[in-house]
């Protein structure tokens, strides 16, 4: 439309034109107008939209980072969560399997078989664990089961496995023996750093010492643990708690606590604390400290060790603790405690000596010997029948696996009697002894008996000696006392007391020097 045809609208459809402005009809509807030639025609008024709209558009943009973020985000996730499960089929896979257990043989010496293993990349775990050593080895096997423990993820990236713990949550055992005689050099840890950076614990863990129906040496359900505190260095602590011990037929004992240190030297025992069934207040303490490390290829090694409250059926055995009856310990000191001397390849030899006292508040009585009823029928003094030596009772205990003997036996009964000598039980029962029995010599001079100062005839420290024999068994014993004042009795004249005189004794004792 021309301008000249502008300025030629009518002022009603210029009136129109602003009713339709102000809120009239849209500007999209059509309109009639007529032209100046007297033509009509319908014109619809476009609005014109602005092209550019700044808030709009950044709105867009966010829109579409955000997709692209999240579709970036999903592809990562998918991907590592295929490289995990690909990771975790290749930790269960077969090779990974033969690639540890090669690792554990390569250290120990050992042939490794395992069962039901699994890993994940913060975990491990197996049904059982099974470590075989050749004969030249003391340690003849090691079965581990119900193997559980966390594993530290970046130490799949290292040179070693760590970890804070691996449990035996069933159990496991280790089986020793006696290893062959071609065998050299000390056993122990190898040399080198642990691939294997764990502390490991056991329930219900049980050792052996023979592979046979009736081991040496036994002990079940204890704790085991085993820690390493530098791994560098090819050292490791042992402790093992609770359980039960028996050796051979030295009776069973309840173990409170064992250390043990190993390394490439060999086996060094710390502490080995044991409470005899039966007796919660007795105790045996074993140590090893400042002394060589035990030889586990053979030859004979030591440990000391210290008696508290013992009975004597706990220490004697069942058949001389009858017939000895007291509580003892050992001395409080380094020189004179007791000694454990055994060899590891041969279970026979294992023998123990010992300094050995009554307690404090123990007494001694020996039981069962016939000589106590015949110095009482003799002598008229019923004290002898029920004899109790509380003013010293101590000896020295020598014990092997077939046979327990007492030595330097020293026993005082003040003012009725002393007993020296030695008192040894064989295996099977079987008694043998020599006792040196001394009365006071106010017993042998006024006893109205002719036996008794024919019998009790050799004089030291104020007292008269006898020798007594002993011989039987643990359940009958036997002493020759009463043939021998048999035997003087019929040797012996009214007038005469052995080898001298009543009276020539009186004198003696009563002249003054």
């Amino acid at each position: 439309m021309s301008d000249s045809e502008q300025d030629k609208y009518s002022i009603d459809e210029m009136m129109n034109r602003l009713r339709t402005r102000s809120g009239g009809d849209s500007d999209e509807k059509p309109r009639l107008v007529v032209r100046e030639d007297g033509t009509q025609v319908m014109k619809v008024r476009k609005r014109k939209r602005r092209s550019n709209q700044p808030h709009k558009e950044a709105e867009a943009k966010q829109r579409k980072r955000s997709l692209v973020l999240a579709a970036v985000v999903t592809v990562l996730v998918l991907a590592m969560g295929l490289g995990v499960l690909a990771w975790v089929f290749y930790l269960n896979s077969k090779g990974f399997r033969e690639n540890l257990e090669a690792e554990v043989g390569a250290w120990t010496g050992a042939e490794v078989k395992t069962t039901q293993f699994r890993a994940t990349p913060v975990s491990i775990g197996a049904g059982s664990l099974m470590l075989s050593w050749p004969e030249t080895e003391p340690a003849a096997r090691l079965t581990l089961n119900g193997l559980q423990g966390d594993v530290k993820l970046s130490s799949y990236f290292g040179t070693e496995l760590r970890g804070e713990q691996i449990v035996a949550r069933s159990g496991g055992e280790l089986v020793l023996r006696a290893a062959s005689k071609e065998a050299s050099g000390a056993a122990g840890l190898p040399a080198g750093s642990c691939p294997f950076n764990f502390s490991y614990r056991a329930k219900r863990f049980s050792v052996r010492f023979g592979d046979g129906p009736q081991p040496a040496m036994v002990l079940s359900e204890s704790e085991a643990s085993y820690l390493v505190p530098d791994p560098a260095r090819a050292s490791g602590n042992l402790v093992l708690q609770g359980g039960k011990s028996r050796v051979m037929n030295w009776g069973t004992f309840v173990l409170e606590f064992a250390s043990l240190q190993l390394s490439t030297e060999g086996v060094t025992v710390g502490n080995i604390e044991l409470v005899p069934e039966g007796s919660p207040d007795a105790q045996i303490r074993l140590r090893g400290r400042q002394l060589p490390p035990i030889l586990t290829r053979g030859g004979q090694s030591e440990l000391r060790f210290e008696l508290k409250e013992m009975p004597s059926m706990a220490l004697l055995g069942t058949g001389l603790g009858r017939i000895v009856e007291a509580r003892f310990e050992t001395p409080e000191d380094e020189v004179n405690t007791g000694r454990l001397f055994f060899d590891v390849t041969d279970p026979s030899s294992l023998r123990i000596e010992a300094p050995i006292h009554v307690t404090i508040s123990s007494t001694l009585t020996l039981h069962s010997l016939g000589f106590f009823n015949v110095l009482a029928l003799e002598t008229g003094n019923e004290r002898f029948s029920q004899a109790r030596f509380e003013t010293e009772a101590r000896a020295k205990l020598k014990k092997t696996l077939t046979e327990t003997r007492l030595e330097q036996i020293s026993l005082v009964s003040q003012s009725l009697i002393k007993v020296e000598g030695t008192l040894a039980e064989k295996q099977g029962g079987a008694l043998e002894g020599v006792l040196e029995v001394g009365l006071p010599d106010s017993t042998v001079l006024g006893s109205a008996s002719r036996a008794i100062p024919a019998v009790f005839n050799r004089r030291s420290g104020g007292h008269y000696w006898a020798r007594v024999k002993v011989s039987g068994t643990s359940t009958k014993p036997i002493d020759d006392l009463g043939d021998q004042l048999k035997t003087a009795l019929q040797s012996t004249s009214p007038a005469s007391g052995g080898v001298n005189s009543l009276e020539d004794e009186f004198r003696d004792l009563t002249t003054p020097r």
